[in-house]
């Protein structure tokens, strides 16, 4: 099938980024053209985990802002798009093993609770209460912090969610779709060449995940980030033995990272593992840390059954916030990558504001927040440092 011969704009990269953007701007009545390479959600989305916190370091209120936003999308979400994405609201919590990460956690609750995040303490007897099957004495947990607003959704549903409603509203998807060129004159952008046909069109978002940069190149521009590939494992599955969502920092070889959860079918996903290179492949030495580390917090895991592990791409910015917005040159090439593993759950507060930018027009009517994460911040030559 080709493509349409013009569209409005034309989006590159149909992960939960891309749907979510193309629904919102077709719900403007904006005409919309996605373009994915292989199929829905084949990139970092469907490498995601499917968390949805509002708990990022005091440093990075920009994230908590986001994601703030973002929750109380997926709040309505469901009968906003009429489509069950499984998001359930189940809590995210932190356990803290040294006094160390204790006072720099409390600062964090501050400045969150400040933006409106309801968090709170727990101290190891609470935490025990909200996870009876944690290991808390044998790991060393002396408290945690939790926020009963956050939690997961299905990446992929969510994604095809977006996707459906965007083109009940007449956006075009294009899936198995290669972008060859994009054609640009005077710092104007006037076509997009696919491996399907051209469509002429004046502004594209660049919303490719691991491969922005690649999509960059083709309007002369250099962007900073790096993609990484991270595994995750999915268990069969089982009864009820995790409750909330579990994120700890590693602080030893006793107490190593974690992220852990259990769907709404039972299956225990986690604990996500990144690494250098480029490789996607499923590794053995994975498999083993991953498992090693679950039962570490989780006893009960022992003797479960793993199904399957996967790996994708994610793509990191040199300071790990998302990269917004017009690029200077050439206003109507809009970034929207560089999500540093949180893009699940910053995308539809980011496609909103991104939406709400495209359809009036004008780069000064953007909110404070996506000016301070334009592209134009790594003027001084940063690159991505996120493993050296």
């Amino acid at each position: 099938m080709k493509v349409k011969d013009k569209a409005d704009v034309v989006i590159v990269g149909g992960g939960v980024s891309g749907c979510a953007l193309a629904y919102y701007l077709a719900k403007t009545g904006v005409d919309v053209a996605v373009i994915e390479r292989k199929f829905l959600a084949s990139g970092a989305t469907g490498c995601c985990p499917g968390g949805i916190r509002q708990q990022f370091d005091a440093e990075r209120k920009e994230l908590i802002l986001l994601s703030k936003g973002s929750v109380k999308i997926f709040e309505t979400l469901d009968d906003e798009l009429n489509y069950d994405t499984e998001f359930t609201q189940k809590g995210y919590l932190f356990p803290i093993v040294t006094e160390k990460d204790l006072e720099g956690y409390k600062e964090n609750l501050g400045v969150q609770r400040s933006l409106g995040v309801d968090v709170e303490f727990l101290d190891s007897h609470e935490v025990k209460e909200h996870e009876p099957k944690l290991d808390v004495d044998g790991v060393g947990i002396i408290g945690a912090i939790f926020c009963h607003e956050d939690g997961t959704a299905n990446p992929f549903k969510v994604t095809y969610a977006y996707a459906k409603a965007a083109k009940r509203l007449g956006a075009n998807i294009y899936t198995y779709t290669e972008v060859e060129a994009i054609r640009t004159a005077k710092g104007e952008i006037k076509s997009v060449t696919t491996s399907r046909g051209i469509i002429k069109t004046n502004t594209v978002v660049n919303a490719a995940g691991g491969n922005s940069r690649e999509i960059a190149r083709m309007v002369g521009v250099q962007l900073p980030n790096l993609a990484f590939p991270e595994e995750n494992i999915v268990s069969e599955p089982l009864k009820p033995t995790i409750k909330t969502v579990i994120k700890a920092r590693p602080t030893s070889p006793s107490s190593p990272g974690i992220f852990i959860h259990q769907t709404k079918n039972g299956e225990i996903i986690g604990p996500g593992g990144e690494r250098l290179g480029h490789d996607t492949s499923s590794t053995l030495s994975y498999l083993k840390k991953a498992t090693r580390k679950a039962v570490r917090y989780f006893p009960a895991l022992k003797h479960i059954n793993v199904l399957r592990t996967w790996t994708g791409m994610q793509d990191y910015s040199p300071d790990s916030l998302p990269i917004l917005g017009p690029t200077d040159g050439v206003e109507t090439f809009i970034q929207f990558n560089g999500l540093s593993g949180v893009g699940f759950m910053l995308a539809p507060h980011c496609a909103k504001l991104l939406s709400q930018l495209i359809v009036e027009g004008k780069p000064s009517t953007l909110s404070e927040l996506v000016k301070k994460l334009n592209l134009r911040r790594f003027k001084g030559g940063h690159a991505c440092t996120k493993f050296l």
